[in-house]
């Protein structure tokens, strides 16, 4: 979820946490439902955070691993990150569905 195709290395996790961390205070997960079979999980997730500026701003999200002795051995995160930051003004108010029509936002 995290914009690349090929996912985040754990130097690139690392890095993406702490700009995270800077970002937003008291944050706190929640899995609103979730699916194990095996070592496979699925869970649909909420995060809400307070940003350091504007205020709290919750990020909805699914979850898909293996897990294996208490290790994760995959994860691929799916989070609406460009909703997270079109909330924060970073982005322009509307841009999913100014992009889905074609505009451009530049």
């Amino acid at each position: 979820g995290l914009g690349t195709e090929e996912g985040l290395n754990q130097e690139e996790y690392v890095q993406f946490h702490a700009v995270m961390l800077s970002l937003f205070q008291n944050i706190v997960i929640t899995v609103d439902s979730h699916i194990a079979q095996g070592d496979q999980l699925a869970a649909q997730c909420t995060i809400t955070a307070n940003d350091r500026e504007t205020g709290k701003k919750n990020i909805k999200g699914a979850v898909f691993g293996r897990i294996k002795e208490g290790k994760v051995l995959h994860a691929d995160n799916h989070f609406d990150f460009l909703g997270l930051f079109e909330g924060l003004g970073a982005l322009p108010e509307g841009t999913f569905a100014k992009c889905i029509a074609g505009e451009k936002l530049c």
